[in-house]
Parts: C-alpha cells; structure tokens; sequence
C-alpha cells in the first residue's frame, strides 16, 4: 500500500494519496511516515490545518525527524504564522545543520518578516551547502533587489538561469531589474521567451514584464495563471445573509500601500467625502513600512481601521 501511495505521489494525484494514506494511518497510527506523506499530501491540496496536524504527529512520533519540523514550518508559513515558522526551522536545522532546503525556507520567513540582511545571510548559508541550489540562487537575488542592489540581484538571477536554464521566475526578475537599471540588452532574450513565460509552465510576478511588451491577452494569460498557483487554500464559507437591510453599506478597502505612498496621497479625498450617513468605510492594511502621517490622517477619515499584516 506504501508503494501504491508513492506512485500516486509521483503522479501528482494528492487527494488519493491523502485518502489512502489516512485510511493505512488508521491500521497503522505509530507511522510517523504516514503522518509526514499525509502533512505534505494536504499541504499541497491548500488544507493547511490537516497537514499542520499531520506533521505534529510525525515529530511527536520521532522527534529526531527534521523533515517533519522543516514542513512543519512550510506549512506555518503559508498560514502567516511566521513566528512558529522560524522556530519550525530552527528544530530542523538544530537535528541537521547542512539541511539546505531548511536553511532556504528560513531564509524566506525572515524575508517576509522584513530581517532582509538575515535573510540573505541564511540563502548564503544554503548555498555554501548546495551550491547549485537554483532555488536558494533565486531568492537571494530577489532579497538583494529587495535591498536595493540591484547589480548583484541580477547576478544571482543568472547564477539561477545557468543552472536552471528554463527557471521562468528568475528570468522575469531579472529583466525586471535590468528594466529598472535602464539596461534593456535584456529585450532579445525576453522576445525568445514571450510567447510562453508565465503562460506555460511555471508562474512569474505578472508586472515583471510590463516594461517589455504591450500584449493584454498574454499579460492576462500571466496574471491569470499567478493567480491560480498562488491561491490554493480553501476560501472560507460565505456568511449568512443578513435578514434585514442595513441602515448603512459597509465598504472595505484592502491595500499595501496604506502608508506615505503615492497610492494613499492620490486617494485620500474619497475617504473624506464619503456620505457618512449612508456609509461605512473600513480600511485593512498589510504589508511592509511604516504608516507616517498619511496612515494616521487615514484612521481619522475611515470609521475603521485595520492593521492585518500578520494575518494569512
């Protein structure tokens, strides 16, 4: 049956493989194996509390098993639970220091969490263990543009590109900050590509190559495959139909850019001249810097503000 669960694995049929993995964890619940294939099977499937639950059983079985731990954390991570993710990783790497794959994901908690210098420091790590971790390559380059160096971010896009040739989300990046250097040799290359980057095989940041063409059906082919591998977990149920009209519309804006931005100076006049009496504005703010004065003027002219950076 074990062997049955792994080929559907390899077959990327992951609802099968969690249902015969549950049904064999019953017979055999000391698995910690079982419990790790159904964490990862659910993961995939956007069932993120089945899969947390599937590798705390795994690590309480054996809690010398770093896989467990390292998934753990990928699995807190994609519920914006940064803080456990860290520790998640810190189990796995303290059981198995050269673990690379552990180092990386580290590495992108700490970016999200904005520790851009620990960030990159713990790519560098992973790859003085893997150096032809394209991956790791990948994401030290997009921390580095982060940082704003954008020369070495280039670097380690290409570093990505030669070792994996077809890796469409390095490509993109590094166009992209090609395109903001004003160093556009980069046209040829995107014009070998531009009929299937980010529309066949893997996704791209759809803005990535805005600069590069004015085509609307493949930039909503890119922005439309973004969306579909990025947003996998399960919404959550409508809730119920109010039984009565509300004496006011509720109206609830979301943005990242809720801050000293030009977005929020642009558009703070219709915060102010909504019709309070037949409306009621709230604001739910995410994303990295600062509020400033902007953001506060902002609370004043909404009924309502949220800050939901941390929230999944």
């Amino acid at each position: 049956m074990l062997k049955e669960i792994v080929v559907l694995y390899n077959q990327r049929q992951l609802a099968a493989v969690a249902e015969k993995a549950s049904a064999l964890v019953e017979e055999f619940p000391s698995s910690f194996v079982l419990w790790n294939i159904i964490g990862v099977a659910s993961a995939q499937l956007g069932k993120l509390d089945r899969a947390i639950e599937g590798f705390h059983r795994a690590s309480d079985l054996n809690p010398e098993f770093p896989d467990a731990y390292s998934n753990l954390g990928n699995a807190y991570k994609a519920q914006g639970k940064l803080s456990a993710a860290v520790a998640s990783f810190a189990r796995a790497l303290a059981l198995k220091p050269d673990f690379a794959e552990a180092r990386n994901n580290l590495g992108i908690v700490l970016q999200d969490q904005g520790k851009l210098a620990e960030a990159a420091e713990s790519y560098k790590r992973a790859l003085e263990i893997k150096a032809d971790y394209a991956e790791a390559h990948n994401n030290l380059g997009s921390t580095l543009q982060e940082l704003g160096d954008l020369g070495a971010a280039v670097e380690s896009y290409t570093r990505a590109l030669e070792i994996t040739p077809d890796n469409s989300v390095a490509r993109s990046q590094k166009l992209h900050q090609m395109a903001k250097m004003c160093d556009w040799s980069g046209v040829s290359e995107f014009e070998s590509v531009k009929s299937s980057i980010g529309i066949e095989g893997n996704k791209i940041p759809p803005f990535t190559v805005h600069s590069y063409e004015d085509h609307p059906q493949r930039q909503q082919s890119r922005a439309a495959l973004w969306a579909k591998e990025s947003y996998k977990q399960s919404p959550r149920p409508l809730p119920p139909r109010p039984g009565s009209r509300l004496e006011k519309l509720r109206v609830g804006f979301f943005s990242a850019d809720f801050r000293d931005h030009p977005v929020l100076q642009l558009i703070a006049g219709l915060f102010r001249n909504y019709d309070r009496t037949q409306f009621t504005i709230s604001a739910y703010g995410y994303g990295a810097g600062e509020g400033g004065k902007p953001r506060a003027q902002l609370i004043c002219d909404v009924d309502r503000f949220h800050d939901i950076d941390s929230m999944s």
